[in-house]
């Protein structure tokens, strides 16, 4: 029976009889190879393409996140100035615009006929013997005080009038001023687009232009390469076909100018002290590899922590805005009903206490009901 010593040199010249017959029967990595530099130059590159066009789309993010504030602290303004111009008109008219302060409160006066005096208050006044001091229902000056109101409802129309147009040229006013700071701010963000699309289509056009470039030096170089490999391998097949490197005569190595060295090109094997340098190197080379691998996972693993710090820095600020955007929402609500508690008061207040001396039927009723 084998030893397990044993066993394991028939393993080690096993495997290395197949590499040997793969370094030598496979044509495509013997006559054409790989380019492990380019590969991994390539790979550089695209890595700092994502990393510049993540960077662009956080900026851009930025800009839009910026211009939509802007947007509600205009609108937001806008319309604390609407509630201030309200809140003074209203006050206004409850120090200023009082029911007695109007011109036509004489008609609406419930205490004007007790204010008024009798059409005669002495005897020098003219009456003729069959005339009467004083009758009910009497208005000896009804031609007059309804010229007089006629008059007076004349210049409260044309007053009304002259007042809804100034509300119209207000308003019409305060429109235009609106529009316009809808078109400032429409061309100030149509302004950021067009930055925007210039600075992308710069951005583009230099990577277009570092891709063909590249394409071109990795074409020139694959070129290049051909070439060479092309030279490289007639020169080998020539060798190979006039020297004896495939023969298996192993005193082909020989050097007979220098007994004790060989020629590397007609070698053929190796000592049995050879073979465990050789294998103890394999193992070193494995050991090497085996510590560049961690060393590699150990940095995509750094990597990959500080992209999932990064997204959770993103989210977190997500969180931030929309719970701040929320109390904006809950303050705004808040003003809102309180508005509308005022102007529920107000309206209670104008319908319950200023409209309740209004003049019925039957108090009109009362004039005119008899002739001379």
């Amino acid at each position: 029976m084998l030893t397990t010593y044993q066993a394991m040199n028939m393993d080690r010249r096993r495997i290395s009889e197949e590499l040997r017959k793969k370094r030598i029967f496979n044509e495509k990595q013997r006559q054409i190879g790989l380019d492990i530099e380019a590969l991994n130059h390539q790979i550089h590159e695209n890595h700092l393409t994502k990393t510049r066009n993540a960077e662009h789309e956080k900026i851009l993010d930025e800009e839009a996140r910026k211009c939509s504030a802007l947007a509600i602290s205009i609108e937001q303004q806008k319309k604390q100035e609407i509630r201030k111009q309200c809140k003074q008109i209203d006050a206004f008219r409850l120090s200023i615009q009082r029911p007695e302060n109007s011109r036509d409160f004489d008609l609406f006066n419930p205490d004007q006929k007790k204010k008024e005096q009798p059409p005669r208050l002495t005897d020098m006044d003219y009456c003729p013997i069959s005339g009467i001091q004083r009758l009910d229902g009497e208005d000896l000056d009804h031609d007059v005080r309804l010229k007089k109101q006629k008059n007076q409802n004349q210049d409260i129309l044309l007053q009304q009038i002259l007042e809804k147009q100034m509300q119209k040229l207000n308003l019409k006013e305060a429109e235009h001023n609106w529009e316009a700071s809808l078109l400032d701010r429409d061309s100030y963000a149509l302004q950021l687009s067009h930055l925007d699309h210039y600075d992308h289509k710069n951005a583009s056009k230099q990577l277009e232009d570092d891709n063909q470039n590249l394409a071109w030096l990795n074409q020139e170089f694959n070129r290049q390469q051909k070439i060479r490999a092309e030279i490289e391998n007639k020169n080998d097949i020539e060798f190979q076909c006039r020297g004896d490197m495939l023969t298996e005569n192993p005193s082909v190595a020989q050097n007979h100018r220098q007994p004790h060295r060989i020629l590397p090109n007609r070698w053929k094997g190796m000592t049995k002290a050879q073979l465990e340098g050789y294998y103890k190197g394999q193992i070193q080379q494995i050991w090497n590899n085996q510590t560049k691998k961690e060393h590699e996972q150990q940095k995509e693993k750094e990597w990959n922590k500080l992209i999932l710090d990064r997204q959770c820095m993103s989210r977190y600020l997500d969180d931030e805005d929309s719970i701040e955007y929320r109390k904006f929402c809950k303050q705004l609500e808040m003003e809102n009903q309180q508005l509308a508690q005022q102007q529920t008061q107000y309206q209670e207040y104008f319908n319950k206490v200023i409209n309740t001396n209004v003049p019925s039927k039957k108090y009109f009723n009362q004039f005119n009901t008899s002739s001379r």
